[in-house]
């Protein structure tokens, strides 16, 4: 609340908000959607279709937050602010019909794109007990196969023994960015689970969203991964 009433008065960090460059509205600025939110949490009405469209049309990116002067005083954040509408709106019943299309094809096949599992990079993996543990990430394990490739290229030339995880699950950081909440938490607890089975000691990911959440939103969530050192 404190978010939306400082933000929806302050336009100081709208030239660095990609999203207004897209349409050039005012609703697609941290100023914009923080009215729109006001309209919801202050003054009572509902989630409107435009204010929906106008809150996942937020890329997260946070430069409204790096880019805020009073963050350091009243620590508003625009981008905690939108995942916190997003889970509402998801509570709600309301998310928009591709969101609920890109949950469905995340839980059911670990990857965004409505691609069949076992058209992965890690369907045919041989999983197996070791030290290092590879994670690729959907982006990788579904589309740039070049760069799983690669890394293991290098762990072969080093000599360095590691493993896949077979149908690598996915981490469930996009899961909690579109508001998906428990779902998110459900695909943490299990993937989690994998992890520690394989009995590695280093964790190398190469999904930059994934890192993140192994770092950051995994222990938030009390998930830890005890004694494994998670390196991106």
């Amino acid at each position: 609340l404190n978010t939306i009433d400082a933000c929806r008065y302050c336009p100081m960090c709208r030239h660095a908000c990609p999203s207004e460059f897209i349409r050039y509205r005012e609703s697609d600025t941290p100023r914009g959607r923080a009215i729109l939110l006001h309209n919801v949490y202050r003054a009572g009405t509902e989630f409107d279709a435009s204010a929906i469209e106008a809150i996942y049309n937020c890329f997260l990116c946070g430069a409204c937050k790096s880019w805020c002067a009073g963050y350091d005083l009243g620590g508003y954040d625009i981008p905690e602010l939108i995942k916190f509408a997003r889970r509402d709106i998801v509570n709600k019943g309301l998310a928009p019909a591709i969101v609920e299309k890109i949950k469905v094809s995340l839980v059911e096949n670990e990857n965004p794109y409505s691609l069949d599992i076992n058209t992965s990079f890690s369907a045919t993996s041989e999983e197996k007990p070791a030290d290092i543990l590879y994670y690729m990430g959907p982006e990788i394990n579904f589309k740039n196969h070049e760069i799983a490739k690669a890394a293991i290229l290098i762990f072969e030339h080093l000599n360095i023994p590691f493993t896949i995880l077979k149908q690598e699950p996915a981490s469930g950081k996009i899961l909690d960015l579109l508001g998906y909440r428990d779902e998110a938490i459900g695909k943490s607890k299990n993937l989690a689970g994998r992890i520690k089975n394989t009995g590695c000691k280093t964790l190398v990911v190469s999904d930059p969203l994934a890192y993140d959440a192994f770092k950051n939103d995994y222990p938030e969530w009390g998930i830890e991964l005890e004694n494994i050192k998670v390196v991106h």
